[in-house]
């Protein structure tokens, strides 16, 4: 029986790390593209609130993959491992990997700083 959860633990600390490292994909991505557009030059025909038109998924996305990351790191220190939860982040990770666009774009619907046709 020892040996069956030594498998276990074995097999969701590399769950746990493949979720570290698409999160870290995903965050880094996220975050350079931001940084791309705010760092641009700006023409002066475009508005100067655009990039927060842009920006404001990030306010949603960047939050949520650092508590991820964040959980995912802490068990791998602390050597507690929850494998449904693991499991299902990786669900999710997966799912916002493959869907992130269209993810992208209903936060994009909630944006403050969309127009008000």
């Amino acid at each position: 029986m020892k040996i069956e959860t030594k498998k276990e633990d074995q097999i969701i600390k590399i769950l746990s790390i493949v979720n570290i490292l698409v999160s870290l994909h995903i965050l880094i991505s996220f975050i350079w593209n931001y940084l791309v557009i705010y760092f641009q030059e700006r023409n002066p025909l475009i508005p100067s609130y655009l990039i927060d038109y842009i920006s404001f998924p990030l306010y949603v996305i960047v939050p949520l993959f650092l508590g991820i990351l964040s959980y995912c790191v802490r068990s791998l220190i602390l050597k507690q491992f929850n494998a449904i939860v693991t499991v299902s982040l990786l669900i999710f990770i997966v799912g916002f990997f493959i869907y992130q666009s269209q993810i992208y774009l209903f936060i994009q619907s909630f944006s403050p700083y969309a127009s008000q046709n």
